[in-house]
Parts: structure tokens; sequence; C-alpha cells
């Protein structure tokens, strides 16, 4: 995993990047040709003015006001600002006694380079991306120089880790040498103040993390009511763009649970993109994830879980029957009656006629 680097090795490689970083900066910042002087913000500021003669005393402005004539030197044509801040940032110029100009400048103060915070991903085994973000904020411009350090047969080498786009905080090592898993990754911030390295080591078998796989999908089987159909993509970044098919195998684990329920169940499988479910809870619907890993190297890391999605095992249809009537019968059955009169043993025997009439037609209507 990524950690510091310690002495003497730090030492070591320190020196072998300031070489680099000295010849780098001083082309960089030419206060020479840009008339803009940089200062450490708290420090002592000196300002010279340029082509005055020496001995001559001569009248500093800052944005078109008089400095404060005790800020000058007396001697000569210097102007010492002690324990600057930002509101003494400003354009300044010097003039002889007849007010004339002899020299403007621009004075921008800032902070000291200072460390960055260093993240890298492996997503596959063809390109390390690194990015960084400062510590703090220099207020000055900046800009960095990203390289990688590896040992080869004991021999120290120092490669560029490319900034795709000048100026951005990212930078990515192509086809890193995975048999070599030590990589040590250095970032230089560099301003017009001077330069400040960040050393990170990485191992990148214990970095190497696939992206989530891909278009997850999972289906009810006919049928099986405890049964679920998962099926999923491996990342697209995992292929390689110039080699699409020889890609390293991944092994995958696949976690579900019925909606509602805090404990996931897991299944595992390697170099495949689908699984069966068997033991669905019947009628419920499930949530289901997928991860995956390189299916070589266990010093591997996992990668995160993909989209949440949510399925349902078959449900066995239920079928509606629609009610019959028997028309005679219902004809039989809906005769008026009249309710107002008792039933008394008079009345008896002619209920009892219409009840045998109604037996006898239900018989001779059913097929012999």
């Amino acid at each position: 995993m990524p950690g510091p680097l310690t002495c003497p090795g730090r030492l070591i490689v320190i020196g072998i990047l300031s070489l680099l970083v000295v010849h780098i900066s001083s082309a960089a910042w030419s206060n020479e040709v840009s008339d803009i002087q940089y200062g450490r913000l708290g420090s002592t500021v000196t300002l010279a003015c340029r082509g005055s003669r020496k001995g001559f005393p001569v009248e500093w402005r800052v944005n078109g006001s008089s400095v404060v004539e005790q800020q000058a030197g007396a001697l000569d044509s210097s102007l010492s600002l002690p324990s600057v801040n930002s509101s003494m940032e400003g354009n300044y110029s010097c003039h002889d006694q007849s007010g004339a100009l002899i020299h403007a400048l621009q004075l921008r103060l800032g902070h000291l380079p200072g460390h960055v915070n260093i993240t890298c991903r492996l997503p596959n085994h063809f390109k390390v991306q690194c990015s960084w973000t400062q510590q703090k904020d220099s207020l000055l411009p900046t800009h960095y120089i990203s390289s990688y350090i590896t040992h080869n047969n004991g021999v120290l080498e120092v490669e560029e880790c490319v900034q795709e786009v000048p100026g951005s905080h990212r930078c990515i090592i192509f086809h890193p040498r995975m048999w070599i898993p030590k990589h040590m990754v250095n970032i230089t911030e560099v301003n017009p103040l001077g330069t400040q390295q960040t050393l990170m080591r990485v191992d990148l078998h214990q970095l190497l993390k696939p992206d989530p796989p891909e278009e997850v999908m999972s289906m009810g089987v006919d049928g099986q009511p405890t049964k679920l159909l998962v099926q999923w993509r491996s990342p697209e970044s995992w292929q390689p763009e110039d080699r699409p098919h020889s890609a390293f195998p991944l092994q995958y684990q696949l976690r579900y649970r019925p909606v509602g329920s805090q404990y996931w169940s897991m299944l595992y499988i390697e170099d495949n993109t689908s699984l069966m479910i068997t033991d669905a809870l019947a009628g419920h619907p499930h949530h289901i994830q997928v991860q995956a890993r390189e299916a070589i190297n266990p010093e591997t890391q996992w990668s995160d879980w993909s989209q949440l999605i949510q399925a349902q095992p078959w449900i066995e249809p239920v079928t509606t029957v629609e009610p019959t009537t028997i028309p005679f019968l219902q004809e039989h059955i809906t005769v008026p009656v009249r309710p107002s009169k008792e039933v008394t043993s008079g009345t008896f025997f002619p209920l009892m006629e219409l009840f045998y009439r109604i037996c006898d037609d239900i018989i001779g209507f059913m097929p012999i």
C-alpha cells in the first residue's frame, strides 16, 4: 500500500530529482523579463530600483502613491519592506527627484511550495492514474513535475508520469512494470519561491483494483419461484485498448437479499459473467450487487460494488373462474312469491309440489 519514504533512500532520490528540478524551475520563472518580483508573506522584501544612479535619492511609489520615506534605504535606491502582508502587493515604481520614472515592477506575495496529497489508482494492468491536491494554496503561479522511480536490476530509474492535460493535477503511468511492483511516485510543486517534493511509495499488486462490473441485470426463471438468473459484463476499463481479448481473468462476488432484510447472502464465481441464485425467497423482490477482483493475485483489491438492482423471482399466475348460471333454474328462483301470507298446513303441499317440479327440471336437463 502507499506509504511515506524513509532515509537514506529518500535522501538519494531527492538528490537525483533536485538536479532535474533546478533547471526546470529556473527556466520557468524569469523575473528579469516579466518585471514581477515575488516575495514570501511575513518576510522582509527588498525592491531594487534598476537604472538609478548610485548615491542619488529616489522616490518610491506604490499604485501611484508615495511610500513612507523611512522605508527607503539612505545610501542606495532600494526599498525594504519588513514583514510583508497581502495588502502590500501592488505596482511599485521608483522616480528621480524631478519625478521621472526610473523603473517599475509588480510585487506579488505568497507562500513557499508545500507538500501535496497524492492518490493513485490502478483499474487495470496497463495504466496507473495518479492525482494530487495542495495542502496549502501558495497564492502564486504554480506548476508540477510528475515522475516515478523504480529499481531495475539494482539500477534506479526515473520515468515521467505523463500529464495529458498541461496544468492539471493528474498524471498517468503507462504500461507499468507489474513484475517490479514497488514504485515511488514523486510530485514536485514549483513556484517562483522554490520547489517542494512529495514522495509516495506504492505497491502495484496491492493497488490493483478493477472498476465495478457493468450492465448488471437479473430475471426470474419460468416455473421456478426460488430462482433468479443474474448476468453482467466485465468493466470496460479492464480490457487493454490495443489487445481487447487478452485481459487477465476476473473473479466475481455476488450478494443478494430480500428487500427490507439486513442480511446478505454471498455467491462466488471465476471467469464467468452469469450466476443462478437458487434460494431466493419466493414471492419477494430482491436487491442484487456484483463486485470483481483479479483472479490470479490474492493481494489485489475487490472492486466497489456495482449499482444496486432489484429483481423478483417467477410467480405462478392466478387463474380466475367465471361463475355460470342455469337459465331455467334462475327462472324458477326469480318467480315472485307473495311474502305477506304465512306458510300454513294448507299451503305446505303446493310449496312441496313446486320444489319437486324444479328438481325434475334439473334432472331432465342433465345429460345421461
